[in-house]
């Protein structure tokens, strides 16, 4: 669907389990393209204002008037750049401001009869509001999300094709094995396989309440960058030991950690060094 510069009406948003690469991606993708710009959702009540724009204190004094970031997209795309604007998380995107981008996303016909985005900007001219214009084919749009307990609205779901990647052992062993290589960890088949094996137990325990959190890649990554050695075990042991009091619940009466989730949590670690150092 992405190719800079060409048309692209259709705005995918890919939805994904926490660290499997999606922003990542998009930075790969973004730099394929003149301009690129980027919006961390987060439902914060002056996010309309980060994305359309607002009065800031000039340095001379006085107020000058600043482009938010899907203006200084749309502008961008209207000078002839090819943009992209990555919008990140954006189940976290306040309903306020998903409503007033319901409009934005549906582009229109211009006079020439080609697609276009339309905005009206805070920038103004004798008091006459800028309003800005560009062609689909310049301004590509791309969401990523974490699938949560927020449910966006239909008509905001509409606006999306939606790409969900599932869970699958097989490609977070994939994932696994890029960060090891990365990170030139010895036997790094042997410990992506392993950690993908842990992770999927760790969804599990996850799933039924008894740790926070599931293992992630950036657990496995943490592993890699501080082990003692750059070698399978070393980093399999330094998780165990290291990096998982993320995954730990506690009781909120009292903030101790829950016995139950101790033990899951050491049943995960044993595994994850057992499989690794299996022959």
């Amino acid at each position: 669907f992405y190719k800079a510069g060409t048309a692209a009406p259709t705005k995918v948003c890919i939805s994904a389990p926490p660290s499997y690469g999606k922003s990542y991606s998009m930075s790969l993708l973004a730099q394929s393209y003149e301009h690129s710009v980027v919006h961390g959702c987060s439902g914060d009540m002056d996010e309309w204002s980060t994305l359309l724009g607002s009065c800031q204190p000039a340095k001379e004094g006085g107020f000058i008037t600043v482009d938010g970031l899907l203006v200084e997209a749309v502008r961008s795309a209207a000078n002839g750049k090819s943009t992209l604007l990555f919008l990140d998380e954006v189940f976290r995107m306040g309903d306020q401001t998903m409503e007033a981008m319901l409009s934005f996303l549906a582009p229109q016909p211009d006079a020439s009869g080609k697609l276009a985005y339309s905005i009206t900007t805070k920038q103004n001219e004798d008091g006459v509001l800028e309003k800005l214009q560009c062609s689909v084919d310049m301004l590509h749009i791309v969401c990523a999300t974490n699938l949560c307990e927020v449910q966006p609205p239909a008509a905001f779901l509409d606006r999306f094709l939606f790409k969900h990647v599932r869970y699958e052992k097989s490609m977070v062993s994939q994932i696994a094995k890029s960060v090891a290589d990365r990170y030139e960890i010895a036997d790094a088949d042997k410990l992506a396989a392993s950690f993908a094996t842990a992770m999927g137990e760790s969804r599990v325990m996850h799933s039924t309440g008894q740790v926070l959190k599931s293992l992630s890649v950036r657990d496995l990554e943490r592993g890699c960058q501080h082990a003692a050695t750059a070698s399978a075990l070393s980093v399999a042991e330094w998780i165990k030991s290291n990096g998982m009091d993320a995954m730990l619940t506690w009781s909120a009466d009292t903030g101790d950690i829950t016995e139950d989730s101790i033990s899951g949590v050491k049943k995960i670690g044993d595994k994850l060094v057992r499989l690794v150092s299996a022959v």
